[in-house]
């Protein structure tokens, strides 16, 4: 009979292929071109069988056909495709039911660790319903971390994705590799098609996402809610959406400790509205990042920046803009929120001691007027006078003009001249050691108490000997003529300590001004002991004499420090 219906053929391989490969399905063509000389198990480069080809276009039949010959259903290719993979792709939902009654694997992943209902759903495929029904690891994630809900929202199909939301087995709070959320995968999707027509599909997306209760302080890598992704991108519908939910965390703070607040105001003054609106729904201004920076020290130091060329943390630089008005931003943050401007700076030290030394008297007033404490210490207990003399830039004319201003400004409005620091001194002893002339004499001319002692009992004179300068000491001689004979808490007088450092013009400029050539005070032994090293320059002392004067007042002295220091 196979003789009389193909009698103008023979039996060929082309003629089986064509017979398997065929929508209308014949068995009698395929059995009379079927011979053992035919290798059923032969896959092509990319290891596909005959099932997985037939399965590519629903050849049902001809499924049927190859099952009923041995052909596994489990076969995999190169990819770790099975036949199910196929008939996936194919898009033939009874190809798919057949499959799997026959006992394809639904929970077989491939090469991307997807199973076929994750491809299903990738492709929009009309079989992932029936697939969603059959998985049993329907949370499975591929090898992006991504699981059926990312590849539903990537879709952008209202009806995958309400199948999916709806299916109670769905891990909705689950995160993928690169610690995305669900939402803010959808989020980035929205924000990326911002400008086209897929910005509204996304966008309910989103708005459906929270329908089912997601949660929405979920953090990703950077350690932020969806917020945060937001108020960066100023996206104002979506900062509104956000904002309406009434658990969202305000105040969480991502890997750096920054806030949306913090995050809003590096926009400056334009972004007033969502920074209100931010303040409004309970936005702490302060809380401090992980540097130990606040939103308000952060603010200055871009004024600072870009107003006076002060260096700054380059992670804050390269989030702000010189075309941001931080001014007023700061005006009305002081101005409307609760800001303790009397707290150490991440730094350490008060918040206005940089607005000081960069001369930003603009800043300085607006802190001034909102309640700055201008005796206020650093760590160390340095005034602003004491951290003035050892940062400010006076390295031309003009910039010594403006610093010895400055200076006497703050003691105009008050700053105390006899403030001590942790060493017990005064911003003159400090003056003294680090300063010139001219701000020593400022400081002399405020009226501080000429004989305010350090820790070490020592007056202005001894830190003069330290600095040997005559000039220093005849100026602060000519204030007051007593300091010049205070000893400190070891018994020495500052004319000793000159004579045994080989201050020689400064020790003469001190006899002529009346400088005791006899030591009555108890001197400490461990300091005779630590001068031994200098006994040499007592020797020496005479040598130096520029008059007769000064040769039998310096032979006095010499013989009056040997015995005292107990010299022999």
């Amino acid at each position: 009979m196979l003789k009389n219906i193909f009698n103008k053929k023979q039996p060929s391989s082309e003629g089986f292929k064509n017979a398997l490969f065929n929508k209308i399905f014949n068995p009698d063509e395929i059995e009379f071109h079927y011979s053992n000389k035919i290798n059923l198990f032969k896959t092509t480069e990319k290891k596909e069988t005959l099932l997985h080809l037939c399965a590519k276009f629903a050849y049902l039949e001809s499924i049927k056909w190859l099952l009923n010959k041995g052909l596994s259903l489990e076969a995999q290719t190169e990819d770790k495709e099975t036949v199910l993979f196929y008939a996936v792709k194919s898009n033939n939902l009874l190809t798919v039911k057949y499959l799997v009654e026959q006992g394809a694997n639904v929970n077989h992943k491939n090469f991307y660790n997807r199973t076929p209902l994750q491809e299903a759903i990738l492709l929009e495929s009309r079989t992932y319903k029936y697939l969603l029904e059959h998985t049993e690891e329907v949370n499975n994630k591929d090898f992006y971390g991504n699981s059926i809900l990312f590849h539903a929202v990537s879709s952008s199909n209202d009806e995958v994705l309400d199948t999916v939301l709806k299916n109670k087995n769905v891990d909705i709070n689950c995160i993928n590799k690169n610690r995305d959320t669900v939402l803010s995968y959808a989020v980035n999707n929205y924000l990326k098609e911002k400008n086209s027509n897929s910005a509204l599909s996304y966008f309910k997306i989103i708005k459906k996402l929270l329908d089912f209760n997601i949660d929405i302080n979920n953090l990703d890598k950077r350690e932020e809610n969806i917020l945060f992704q937001a108020i960066k991108e100023e996206d104002t519908k979506l900062i509104n959406l956000f904002l309406g939910i009434e658990n969202i965390n305000i105040n969480q703070q991502n890997y750096y400790g920054e806030t949306v607040l913090m995050e809003a105001c590096l926009k400056g003054f334009r972004n007033i509205e969502v920074i209100k609106a931010l303040l409004n729904y309970g936005a702490d201004v302060n809380i401090r990042d992980k540097k130990n920076a606040t939103l308000i020290e952060k603010l200055i130091e871009l004024i600072l920046h870009y107003k006076n060329h002060k260096e700054i943390d380059l992670h804050l630089l390269e989030k702000s803009s010189s075309e941001n008005n931080y001014f007023e931003l700061v005006k009305y943050l002081l101005r409307n929120t609760k800001i303790n401007l009397n707290n150490f700076t991440s730094k350490s030290k008060p918040i206005f001691f940089d607005v000081i030394t960069h001369y930003n008297f603009e800043l300085f007033t607006l802190l001034k007027a909102n309640g700055i404490d201008l005796n206020q210490k650093d760590l160390n207990q340095n005034s602003v006078l004491s951290y003035l003399i050892e940062n400010a830039d006076t390295s031309t004319t003009q910039k010594q003009k403006l610093y010895l201003k400055t200076m006497q400004s703050l003691i105009n409005l008050g700053v105390n001249v006899n403030a001590k620091n942790d060493t017990g001194a005064t911003v003159v002893h400090q003056a003294i050691l680090n300063s010139s002339i001219h701000t020593v004499k400022l400081l002399l001319d405020s009226k501080p108490n000429y004989r305010s002692v350090d820790n070490k009992g020592r007056t202005f004179i001894h830190n003069v000997v330290w600095r040997d300068c005559t000039k220093t000491f005849k100026l602060i001689h000519s204030y007051d003529n007593e300091v010049i004979n205070i000893a400190d808490k070891y018994g020495i007088l500052p004319i000793n300590y000159a004579v045994f450092m080989g201050r020689y013009d400064l020790v003469i400029s001190m006899i002529e001004e009346f400088a005791h050539v006899n030591n009555t005070n108890k001197i400490d032994p461990k300091m005779k002991d630590f001068f031994k090293k200098f006994h040499n320059n007592l020797d020496e002392l005479t040598k130096h004499a520029k008059t007769k004067v000064d040769f039998k007042n310096l032979r006095i002295l010499s013989e009056n420090m040997k015995k005292e220091f107990s010299i022999a």
